[in-house]
């Protein structure tokens, strides 16, 4: 099972922060977990929370969106846009900062498409637009250093590398593979910087490295285990991965840095939840008891831990026990995307629940090596 990237906007009205033992809450005004998924992203110790809110009809046309204080959880901002009216479950999406911390984009991939772009100042809308590509297997990569909106796409077989200028929201380039790719759609996972992509391999097992030309680069990951691939692989900066394989409640983590590979083994299967703005920490959610029986389109998930690696290593340094959560519906479905967030000597884990409202969690790095041991799972 191939675990989704989200994105979506930021939050809360008269939002409410309460604190706990292991962090904090903070409630989302008319949010709704089981129809849109919150979607978040932080810069500069802020926390911007974006979703759609519903009607009692499960009907929407407004998406809410927020700024915190992380450390606190205070409300600095909030905003209620107005959005293409959609019914029912949307499917979770994205929501990235440029590098800058001048920008937000909110992107909804599925049909009503939208592309809003904001500012980080004010949540102003800076100007919106629909997707100028097929929705068949689309996926946003958030922003450049250039600031262009990155989005990878499939039409006629081909897949697509789409830079979008935030000027005008035109396309500024679109790039595709001009040499054969076996095993196209078996997902891939993209550096936009480095113009460079890794795709996954039957033979050996593992992933490759490409130019978006599609010429290797010459950087392979080989997995030598016996377990399949179980989720989205991350990228860790021009050269290295760090990718997820398991089956029947067991796993392993493999980080390729430097040329080669470290392995995690785990009682449990591993796969990529929540997007780090640090390479050197990753956030992977550990599951032990999936429900085979389909619900909305996914896997129920009945027993999982939220593992906060170090991908250098790689090895454990926090873990909780959380479970996955994604919205949408049987054709179109994807998996939140939790915020991992490094500031100074700490982290913060920002998740969704079940309820209306983020569960906030504050880490302090540890001053020597993380624990090497295999987590506990509850």
């Amino acid at each position: 099972m191939r675990a989704f990237i989200l994105f979506m906007l930021l939050t809360v009205g008269a939002a409410s922060a309460v604190r706990g033992e292991s962090g904090y809450k903070i409630a989302l005004t008319d949010g709704s977990p089981a129809l849109a998924v919150p979607t978040m992203v932080a810069h500069d110790g802020v926390l911007y929370v974006a979703y759609r809110s519903f009607n009692w009809r499960r009907e929407s046309n407004q998406i809410q969106v927020g700024a915190y204080d992380l450390k606190s959880g205070k409300v600095l901002l909030h905003h209620a846009l107005s959005a293409p009216s959609i019914h029912a479950a949307r499917a979770s999406e994205q929501l990235a900062i440029s590098q800058d911390g001048k920008m937000l984009a909110y992107v909804e991939v599925g049909s009503p498409e939208l592309l809003l772009l904001l500012s980080t100042g004010d949540l102003g809308e800076i100007r919106r637009s629909i997707l100028p590509m097929s929705d068949t297997g689309a996926a946003f990569y958030g922003f450049d250093s250039k600031n262009n909106l990155c989005f990878t796409f499939a039409s006629n077989d081909v897949l697509h590398f789409l830079r979008i200028s935030p000027n005008d929201l035109g396309v500024s380039s679109d790039t595709h593979p001009t040499h054969e790719i076996d095993n196209l759609f078996e997902g891939i996972s993209w550096e936009p910087d480095s113009g460079r992509f890794w795709l996954p391999q039957r033979f050996p097992r593992g992933d490759r490295q490409l130019t978006e030309e599609g010429l290797p680069t010459g950087e392979v990951l080989v997995y030598k285990g016996g377990y399949s691939q179980s989720g989205d692989a991350v990228t860790l900066g021009e050269d290295g991965l760090l990718a997820f394989y398991g089956q029947t409640g067991n796993g392993t983590v493999v980080s390729y840095q430097n040329h080669r590979s470290q392995l995690l083994d785990l009682p449990c299967v591993p796969s990529s939840y929540g997007k780090s703005n640090d390479a050197e920490i990753a956030g992977v959610l550990c599951t032990t008891s999936p429900d085979r029986l389909p619900e909305q389109g996914g896997l129920r998930v009945q027993s999982s831990e939220f593992l906060l690696v170090k991908t250098n290593g790689p090895s454990v340094i926090w873990r909780h026990q959380m479970l996955g959560l994604g919205t949408g519906n049987r054709e179109y479905f994807r998996w939140a995307s939790p915020v991992v967030y490094r500031f100074g000597k700490k982290v913060w884990v920002v998740a969704p629940t079940k309820k209306p409202e983020l569960a906030v969690y504050e880490v302090p790095l540890p001053e020597d090596e993380p624990t090497k041991s295999k987590p506990t799972i509850h």
